[in-house]
């Protein structure tokens, strides 16, 4: 398999940042993203995901909702007030399993935003990513 293809799925390189205070996630989200060729950052909340944002480029962010000192949709509408636009537009795909009714109204407006409840299966995340 070459770099950039994995079941049947073919990409360029692109970068992401993981945002999620679980070890566990963090790592098995790498390491998938990884061995599939993408270039993977990863922040533990949304603090670091704003310094990781002010000092690299990414195209996808994978964020998780429930982090110490700054949560998942604080980080997002950080995200979508303070940024320039190529960031606000950027995809970014809340993996969460606090997702509720109120989350999904709210970011459900942005049509860059997108939502899979853990556990995820990863493919269905790379297939998002993928989209144009």
């Amino acid at each position: 398999m070459q770099n950039g293809e994995r079941e049947g799925v073919i990409k360029s390189v692109k970068k992401i940042l993981i945002v999620d205070d679980e070890k566990m996630i963090q790592q098995v989200f790498s390491d998938f993203f990884n061995h599939a060729g993408y270039e993977v950052t990863v922040a533990s909340n949304g603090v670091e995901c704003g310094l990781q944002l002010f000092e690299h480029e990414f195209d996808v962010i994978l964020m998780d909702m429930m982090m110490p000192e700054m949560s998942g949709d604080k980080a997002i509408r950080y995200i979508k007030n303070s940024f320039s636009e190529k960031i606000r537009s950027m995809k970014i795909i809340i993996i969460s399993s606090f997702i509720n009714d109120e989350i999904r109204e709210e970011f459900g407006q942005y049509k860059n935003i997108y939502f899979f409840e853990k556990p995820v299966k990863l493919l269905e995340v790379m297939k998002v990513i993928e989209e144009r």
